[in-house]
């Protein structure tokens, strides 16, 4: 590690991985490239998580901080304001990462000056075994013009895959820290002003578990909250599209989130012809997502063009 003059910044946000965090921590400090600082900020976990980054801290020498719960937004943001990387990337405190990613990152951004971020693909690990085959996350294709692909769900990323130019915050912004998950609204902004590149190579180890974000009920209505919320915000055209291009996460995540059984649309349907039950909760959702889209045509303040500086850092 290099924490006088680094060439990349890692930041980690850890919350309640006790079981998880030492193994993210030991694959970024085992990367072939050397010249980063690591700076981890535990957000209030109430498990072992601070307890074992302080003893691999002291063991290893990298930054570590504690605060109290704040969310990954705020925490996000503290970490891109004590950054002196020119290039920023994160590992999640339950992922973990390949040994040549930063290698291979800072050589693309290196030789690609035009290039404000890199991203790639990612591999699921599901009771510590690597899933044999990758998700297709349908890449973002290299420069701009990403922005309505990407409201349609035609394009996709995996968020702890990226690195970015530091100088790319000031163009695009921080994080929003009125919403929960921070970063979709985030790559919206990415998309109309950063020249986007992907790379068809495994960056990231995606760990499955039953307290992933996105599987907790407060966490999934709060996901659902904030994509709503995005929606009314992008006006009414650009709000149905990205409505309609996320309808089968928000119908997944309005599913957990009511601690309904996780059934799908297409599951559902067939279902209804032979139960009424099933047609009734069916017809219940139907309503539930017809009142959100209301709330698409009474929204305005587009987010194209958003000013980044409305975005504040703590």
């Amino acid at each position: 590690m290099n924490s006088v003059n680094p060439k990349v910044t890692v930041r980690m946000s850890a919350y309640n991985h006790e079981a998880y965090v030492e193994q993210a921590i030991r694959s970024i400090l085992d990367q072939t490239f050397q010249d980063f600082e690591l700076i981890v900020l535990d957000d209030g976990s109430s498990d072992r998580t601070p307890e074992i980054l302080e003893e691999l801290s002291q063991k290893h020498g990298f930054r570590f901080e504690r605060q109290r719960n704040q969310g990954i937004a705020k925490s996000y943001n503290r970490l891109i304001g004590m950054a002196r990387g020119a290039y920023i990337t994160g590992c999640a405190s339950d992922d973990y990462w390949p040994p040549t990613r930063l290698a291979e990152q800072v050589a693309l951004l290196d030789t690609k000056p035009n290039v404000d971020m890199v991203h790639g693909r990612a591999a699921i690990v599901k009771n510590g075994h690597v899933q044999p085959k990758t998700p297709s996350n349908r890449p973002f294709v290299h420069g701009r013009g990403e922005f309505r692909p990407f409201l349609r769900r035609k394009r996709r990323f995996f968020t702890g895959s990226k690195m970015v130019r530091a100088s790319s915050f000031e163009r695009v912004g921080l994080y929003r820290e009125d919403f929960a998950v921070e970063d979709f609204e985030w790559w919206l902004r990415a998309t109309q002003r950063l020249n986007i590149h992907f790379e068809d190579k495994v960056w990231l180890f995606y760990r499955h578990h039953p307290n992933n974000f996105t599987k907790v009920p407060a966490t999934a209505r709060a996901w659902c909250d904030d994509y709503y919320t995005v929606c009314r915000e992008l006006g009414v055209w650009d709000g149905l599209r990205c409505f309609i291009g996320g309808l089968g996460g928000l119908i997944r995540c309005e599913n957990i989130a009511r601690r309904w059984r996780r059934f799908g649309y297409y599951a559902l349907l067939p279902a209804a012809l032979v139960s009424r039950s099933i047609r009734r909760a069916f017809g219940r959702s139907m309503v539930d997502e017809c009142k959100a889209l209301s709330r698409i045509f009474n929204g305005s303040h587009p987010l194209i063009d958003r000013d980044s500086s409305n975005v504040s850092c703590r």
